[in-house]
């Protein structure tokens, strides 16, 4: 966690091996944002059901984009700490263990 916090930048390579194409969400994709990093990954359309993209988490879609979007948001790190902020409020209010597990249990039928 404290990597994460220290680091301008996370960057996330979404891709489920072995595939080139298919994505899919890890627990990387909340642990950095939740550490409080700016995190930049591969686009994942599931992504966009968790995080507002390019407020709380940066995406590429492939390698020229990932450069672009590193260089753009090294020079400000202004940017990436409004970001890292952004992401880390939305894991707070949602994408806590604890938030999950109720979410869970309470669409199981329990009252908690």
């Amino acid at each position: 966690e404290a990597t994460y916090r220290a680091s301008q930048i996370c960057l996330g390579i979404g891709l489920a091996a072995p595939s080139q194409t298919l994505t899919t969400l890890k627990t990387r994709d909340f642990e950095c944002p939740g550490a409080g990093a700016c995190y930049l990954t591969t686009y994942n359309w599931e992504l966009a059901l968790h995080y507002d993209l390019g407020r709380e988490i940066l995406c590429y879609r492939n390698e020229d984009e990932m450069a672009e979007l590193f260089s753009f948001y090294r020079r400000r790190p202004e940017a990436c700490l409004r970001i890292a902020q952004a992401a880390y409020r939305r894991c707070l209010a949602e994408h806590t263990w604890e938030k999950r597990f109720r979410k869970v249990f309470q669409q199981a039928g329990f009252n908690v």
